[in-house]
């Protein structure tokens, strides 16, 4: 649980900022995504199916736009960061995933034992 929670920290914090845009989006642009892209959040099994065609790099560019659109419509501040949410959860479900596929899990627990972050 606690890899969970900070592999979804990592990937809320860090890593959508590597693929952000390089302007920011507008008012409208934002609206429009963040209602397209979450239409089926209310339905798990529909967003599981949606966001697992998804490449990573792609999510994190949603991500990424939806943390952008943080500071041009505050209004809606809430909107944005629930599907951010949903997209880094997503983002430390695979990490995990990959640790666990190539039996990483205890390489990883002894190197941040001993520090090594």
């Amino acid at each position: 649980m606690k890899l969970n929670v900070t592999l979804c920290v990592l990937s809320l914090l860090l890593i959508p900022s590597l693929f952000g845009q390089d302007h920011a989006p507008t008012v409208e642009q934002c609206r429009a995504d963040q209602r397209l892209w979450s239409s089926v959040l209310d339905d798990q099994h529909a967003f599981k199916a949606a966001v697992l065609r998804l490449s990573v790099q792609t999510i994190q560019q949603r991500s990424g736009e939806m943390r952008d659109c943080f500071a041009v419509d505050s209004e809606n501040h809430h909107d944005y960061f629930v599907l951010v949410a949903a997209y880094g959860t997503e983002t430390g479900v695979r990490y995990k995933n990959f640790i666990d596929r190539h039996n990483l899990m205890a390489k990883f627990l002894a190197e941040d034992v001993a520090g090594e972050r």
